[in-house]
């Protein structure tokens, strides 16, 4: 009887290495351990083998093509949330998958074969934030504004620029909420979509509870990008609108004004 024996595959999170690519074997982010490698410094992928054997993962051999692969994965099964690493670059675990597998076809590259519609993977996001600018910055003669819109229709606004803080809490069209997690999941967030940031006032920072999902990126890197390009339109004109008392806001977008939890005044 001959034994076939499976081939080892070189493990690229590592580079064959064995070593954790977050922290680069040092078991620490800055001065933090690293929840990737848990602080041990081997590779979470291959064990600090720097290889792997395909039969560990259930991931498909090959591409599932036609109508009936996943439409969230595109048919190879992997999580497009952290490419399939279970882990983002920040070394914090995946909060959309469990083994870097895709959660809506787990693996099979498959669309799930019942009537009921696909689960999205932000379907069960409670409110998003959207934050840009720096308070203290010289060159940014606005402030750091935040909204924060939840699902059941309220919105809370604030803005906050060398010392002085003005907030406001209103209610909104809850279609657009829906509309706006239909944006960012054509993106790939919360994948990192940059490394590196330009000098200025600083990017946007989106976020979702309750998974603690998050992005940081350029508005001028967010319009080449489908999904973002939608999203941050949408939330730079809202802001705006906000910040001059817009009563157009109530036609597009529904608001309506509950209050301000916080007169203009000194922190």
């Amino acid at each position: 009887m001959t034994t076939t024996i499976e081939p080892a595959v070189p493990c690229r999170m590592c580079n064959a290495s064995g070593t954790c690519a977050f922290c680069a074997g040092t078991g620490t982010i800055e001065s933090r351990q690293c929840s990737a490698c848990s602080g041990g410094g081997r590779c979470h992928r291959c064990g600090g083998n720097g290889s792997w054997k395909r039969s560990t993962l259930r991931r498909p051999r090959s591409v599932v093509t036609g109508a009936a692969r996943c439409t969230d994965c595109g048919g190879n099964g992997i999580c497009t949330a952290c490419d399939g690493t279970h882990f983002y670059a920040s070394g914090d675990p995946c909060n959309y998958c469990e083994a870097g597998e895709c959660a809506t076809c787990q693996g099979d590259g498959r669309s799930p074969t019942t009537n009921a519609p696909l689960t999205h993977r932000l379907g069960g996001a409670t409110s998003i934030t959207y934050a840009i600018g720096s308070e203290a910055a010289p060159d940014d003669p606005i402030g750091r504004e935040e909204v924060v819109l939840a699902a059941d229709g309220s919105l809370r606004y604030s803005r906050r620029h060398r010392g002085e803080r003005h907030s406001k809490v209103l209610a909104y069209s809850q279609v657009r909420f829906r509309e706006l997690l239909t944006d960012l999941e054509r993106s790939e967030f919360p994948r990192p979509p940059q490394r590196t940031f330009r000098p200025g006032p600083g990017p946007a920072h989106i976020s979702i509870l309750p998974s603690e999902a998050y992005v940081e990126i350029d508005t001028s890197i967010a319009r080449g990008i489908d999904g973002y390009r939608e999203f941050v339109e949408k939330l730079e004109d809202l802001v705006a609108r906000i910040r001059t008392d817009d009563t157009s806001l109530q036609q597009d977008w529904g608001v309506l004004p509950l209050g301000s939890d916080e007169a203009p005044g000194r922190r």
